[in-house]
């Protein structure tokens, strides 16, 4: 009983010399854990951004763009590559232009002047510059290369888009062919088909009319 009493006297010394009587400190982590568990708990959504029916998108039908079509072709009937090669020679349009064939001394390219059988070449042909009594050429008409008044004769196009002149007996035009002074006529100038030392005059060119071989020779184009 003795031993007892004392151990209840040295009972509050126990407690205030290791600190038994105050409450514990709680740590940094216990205050998280406290607080993320008073914590009002809300899901959050993200909002999702709609996404293509990929059956849908794999199968959406092609629009192929629309293009403008070329006059040149679809109301003048031109080919297309004669056409560019018109185009190309930055000359006056006419409301649709007759082509009439290559100027070529080729006997047998289809569409050569010097092809007798050729709607070119054909002294029957109406689109013959060897015709006496078609537009192109007759010694009257003033769309002929025989006229030697024509005004406005056949214009010569190289296969490059180069304009040559006109093909014309009249001297004094100064896009004749015929004119020697003439860029277009001139046995000097680099665009005349009467210089043999140029492109589109040696008989050796691919595009000259000179040239019996020729495969590109110039185009001929009537108004």
């Amino acid at each position: 009983m003795l031993i007892a009493a004392v151990l209840l006297l040295l009972a509050p010394c126990a407690h205030a010399q290791f600190g038994w009587d105050e409450e514990p400190e709680q740590t940094a982590a216990t205050d998280s854990f406290d607080a993320f568990a008073a914590a009002r708990r809300t899901t959050v959504i993200e909002p999702i951004e709609p996404v293509d029916d990929p059956v849908t998108a794999t199968f959406q039908p092609f629009v192929s763009p629309v293009l403008d079509a070329d006059p040149l072709v679809e109301d003048c009937d031109l080919e297309p590559q004669v056409a560019q090669v018109y185009r190309a020679a930055v000359i006056a349009e006419a409301d649709c232009p007759t082509y009439l064939g290559r100027l070529s001394a080729n006997p047998y390219a289809s569409d050569s002047t010097a092809n007798p059988y050729s709607p070119a070449g054909s002294p029957y042909s109406s689109r013959s510059v060897n015709n006496p009594y078609g537009a192109y050429g007759s010694p009257f008409s003033p769309t002929s290369a025989r006229n030697p008044y024509a005004t406005d004769a056949p214009k010569i196009v190289a296969q490059d888009g180069t304009y040559l002149g006109e093909l014309s007996d009249n001297p004094y035009d100064p896009d004749s062919v015929a004119n020697p002074y003439g860029r277009y006529g001139s046995p000097y100038s680099s665009t005349s088909i009467k210089n043999p030392y140029s492109t589109y005059g040696s008989p050796y060119s691919s595009q000259s009319p000179n040239n019996p071989y020729a495969t590109q020779a110039p185009l001929l184009f009537g108004d």
